[in-house]
């Protein structure tokens, strides 16, 4: 396949002896194998893991198919293809990233370790006098949005006010709160 489209795949094949002409569907399929070892050579240079490719391709072409009513058929699949694995690929690294920069944060920070009850208690105490010392409208965005799970639009309707006032002010008080706290 030159172009990458499915042009150069066949539409039909002998069967029994029967020429039958084939679906996209079954042409779509070929197309999958056709491209596999370039899927396999473009993961490879950018994992630089034979392993890693591997799976690269294999959630490639999964994701390919499942996602096949999506796929124009006048298009260039070869692209299309190539373009699932590198979204994959930078999700999975960044996935990583995320995981790594946790990892991190937790092993180096011993003042993080789980204390005893007495201590839990005070600090529970500290919050609820924080809370209770930041104003009226701070408070009840961050009680409702982060601890209620009460959505922005839903406060923000009740409060009669714009949703983004609601974010506001409950992105205030959470700096307040940081900066009494920590």
């Amino acid at each position: 396949m030159l172009d990458g489209t499915l042009k150069e795949i066949p539409s039909s094949t002998v069967r029994n002896g029967e020429v039958v002409e084939l679906s996209e569907s079954e042409r779509f399929d070929l197309g999958l194998l056709a491209y596999r070892k370039n899927l396999k050579a473009f993961a490879c240079s950018l994992a630089r893991d034979v392993e890693i490719a591997d799976d690269l391709v294999q959630e490639t072409i999964l994701k390919a198919i499942v996602n096949r009513d999506k796929f124009d058929f006048d298009t260039n699949l070869r692209a299309w293809l190539f373009t699932i694995l590198r979204h994959l690929f930078v999700s999975a690294v960044r996935k990583q990233a995320r995981s790594a920069e946790l990892t991190y944060s937790i092993s180096n920070c011993s003042d993080r370790a789980v204390g005893g009850a007495q201590e839990d208690r005070l600090f529970l105490k500290e919050v609820v006098q924080a809370l209770r010392a930041l104003p009226s409208s701070q408070r009840n965005a961050i009680l409702r949005v982060g601890v209620l799970g009460t959505s922005v639009s839903e406060v923000a309707l009740e409060e009669k006010c714009r949703p983004g006032t609601v974010k506001s002010r409950a992105n205030r008080g959470r700096e307040t709160l940081a900066k009494q706290l920590w």
